[in-house]
């Protein structure tokens, strides 16, 4: 009996209404008062940070940076509590946090917010139910979570909009255009009037692992048949799609960031494309490409997909979450276009990534008969040219030797992507196997790797010149009428020719490593005009050494009489 009331008395202790337990005022986020342990998730660095749409697609990756960082993560949520409990392995023991709440409940919302001193608001829908409507979650929504989060003391709120949102735009299929945008540019006022000192994130289209975006274009409910339609073919649409972790990067830099409060800030991506070549890039990489059968066609010619979109959205009872409709149509024709006057995130500190970064791994598992064709390699590696050196290069013409071997091939697919302005590439090329130098160049550009120029920029690829000739001959081979075409254009020699067998015979090994380079030198003597000549060597030379010095090796028998041996046949 003495056990019972020791226990009421505690529930009436702990179920009082009194000051004592009521929600303390917390420290500002950049607080180091607070902080404990030395940073990472098994730490507190002073920040309470309430994320609503945690359950998103965009939320998984925000809520792991968040926890990664040492921040206590409470996720409200909507439903069954099992469809965002995977998000509890993002943080150590106690560092995220559940709360059930119903957007248009106050009370509820309050409640997930007030022991908070940072609120992340990502919660949108890509097509209306009987329940919500764009207004009700983009306006409304947005509008209760921002005064809650003023009443209850919050110091930061970081809303996520759209891109677009402030241009009036031309109907494409819809008689009264895109009525999410519409819902996006009414929610950002309804922040700016709860709470003035929001920081609004505006992305463009999120691409990433699982997106909605991307994945779309892969699935057949996209296609009609073998074809992909486009409004106006793709041709006249311009995106910049972004990486779902530079926008997560921008949301949680925006949180400690002095200059963040009252600014918004749009996320584009690094590039610009047109819509039919992001979609013709993505056949692609999923290997399903015109030599396939597949194509992107223009909507205007293919009626019964328009008649399908609207039988996979109506009944809406029926549909309730379509993966294509008339709503999603008329954003994919829209043009990206840059506010003038708002920030980017890259003054938020984030490095933007390329899709070409990405798409390669992160469609994958949509490839078409992935175990019978070859993987494409990755197109864009991280490292790119600096700006001055694509300066250096701009409008000037090129000379490679070796352009069909491993490194030649690298070299000048970079070339031509990073420095599109290049004048001309001249490849030095022998017939072989009965094959002109022009089948060979044909072949050489129809390699997978050059997959992304012929995507974002295929006039690019015109500007490479096949020359015929050989390096193991006298003045390489050229004929009188290239050789002059060569030293009046040419200022940039690459030398990438070589032999890399190590049973090589001598003498054809001189050859094409030790000859063919003096060859190339005479010919770069003879220019008009030289900026650069590069040789390409080998680390081998260096053999067992730890550290590589520049002293030649003493040999027995002199080079002299080497290169005589290899050019004349001598029996010595």
């Amino acid at each position: 009996m003495k056990t019972n009331v020791n226990l009421i008395q505690n529930w009436k202790r702990f179920a009082t209404n009194s000051a004592a337990l009521q929600p303390k005022a917390f420290p500002d986020v950049a607080a180091k008062a607070v902080k404990r342990g030395s940073g990472g998730r098994s730490s507190f660095n002073g920040q309470v940070v309430t994320v609503f749409g945690g359950g998103g697609f965009l939320g998984r990756y925000v809520i792991n940076k968040l926890a990664k960082s040492g921040s206590q993560v409470i996720i409200p949520f909507r439903g069954d509590f099992y469809e965002c409990f995977h998000l509890k392995t993002c943080g150590d023991l106690g560092q995220i946090l559940f709360r059930h709440f119903h957007l248009k409940d106050a009370e509820s919302v309050y409640n997930c917010v007030k022991y908070s001193n940072a609120v992340v608001n990502l919660i949108g829908k890509d097509s209306e139910t009987n329940n919500f409507r764009f207004r009700d979650v983009h306006e409304e929504g947005a509008r209760l979570i921002a005064r809650m989060a003023r009443e209850a003391g919050v110091q930061r709120v970081v809303h996520v909009s759209a891109a677009n949102v402030e241009r009036e735009l031309e109907p494409q299929l819809l008689w009264k255009g895109s009525q999410w945008l519409r819902s996006k540019r009414a929610g950002e006022k309804a922040v700016r009037e709860e709470f003035p000192m929001a920081t609004i994130i505006r992305p463009t289209d999120v691409h990433g692992m699982d997106d909605n975006w991307s994945q779309n274009f892969c699935s057949w409910q996209r296609r009609m048949l073998w074809r992909v339609p486009l409004i106006n073919g793709g041709f006249q649409t311009q995106k910049q799609p972004v990486y779902v972790s530079d926008v997560a990067q921008a949301l949680v830099n925006a949180l400690t960031d002095d200059e963040a409060p009252g600014q918004t800030y749009e996320a584009f991506g690094p590039r610009r494309y047109t819509m039919r070549a992001l979609v013709d890039y993505l056949q692609r990489i999923i290997q399903k490409t015109p030599e396939d059968g597949f194509h992107v066609s223009n909507m205007r010619w293919a009626p019964l997909f328009l008649v399908r979109v609207w039988l996979m959205s109506h009944p809406q009872w029926l549909h309730k979450y379509p993966h294509v409709s008339f709503e999603k149509l008329e954003r994919e024709a829209i043009s990206d276009i840059r506010t003038k006057g708002v920030k980017s995130i890259e003054e938020l500190g984030v490095a933007l990534t390329t899709i070409e970064e990405k798409w390669e791994f992160n469609l994958m598992h949509w490839k078409r008969m992935s175990l019978l064709k070859p993987v494409l390699s990755l197109k864009n590696p991280k490292t790119n040219m600096s700006s001055d050196l694509c300066q250096f290069l701009a409008d000037k013409s090129l000379l490679i030797t070796g352009g069909t071997g491993f490194v030649g091939k690298c070299l000048l697919e970079k070339i031509l992507r990073e420095c599109p302005h290049v004048k001309a590439v001249y490849l030095l090329l022998r017939p072989k196997s009965g094959q002109t130098v022009e089948k060979r160049l044909k072949e050489l550009l129809a390699n997978p790797i050059f997959d992304s120029i012929r995507a974002t920029n295929a006039s690019t690829l015109e500007r490479v010149i096949a020359v015929c000739g050989d390096v193991t001959l006298d003045e390489l081979g050229l004929n009188p009428m290239d050789r002059h075409v060569i030293r009046d254009s040419v200022s940039i020699v690459f030398n990438c020719a070589a032999t890399i067998r190590f049973d090589e015979p001598l003498r054809r090994a001189l050859q094409l490593n030790v000859l063919s380079a003096q060859r190339v030198l005479r010919l770069v003597e003879s220019l008009a005009r030289i900026d650069a000549l590069v040789h390409v060597s080998t680390a081998y030379c260096t053999r067992d050494r730890d550290d590589v010095t520049e002293s030649v090796d003493k040999e027995g028998v002199s080079l002299d009489q080497l290169l005589s041996a290899a050019e004349y046949g001598s029996p010595q």
